[in-house]
């Protein structure tokens, strides 16, 4: 139901979260993406712990994923397998 009243009235059902101006920006937009993901699916009951971990991992690197995904290292991240891989390609 709460799902249906989001999309009906335009609202976002997650709030948008601090987005910092370093390094971590791209991280957070990434983890964020995959969070709100994870957030979706969980409440439709469908498969969600995946997603969250990634998002989460990502979240709390240390350096930018940008610089991770050009060293062609995303498999490096816990977590990250080569579905996730790909679909952080094409974000």
């Amino acid at each position: 139901k709460m799902l249906e009243l989001c999309e009906r009235y335009e609202l976002a059902f997650r709030i948008k979260r601090y987005i910092p101006e370093d390094f971590r920006k791209q991280n957070y937009l990434v983890a964020q993406k995959l969070l709100d993901e994870s957030y979706l699916s969980q409440m439709l009951g469908r498969p969600w712990t995946k997603t969250f971990w990634v998002g989460q991992n990502i979240n709390n690197l240390g350096e930018s994923i940008e610089d991770i995904a050009r060293r062609d290292e995303l498999k490096r991240i816990r977590n990250v397998d080569p579905s996730i891989e790909e679909y952080l390609l094409n974000l």
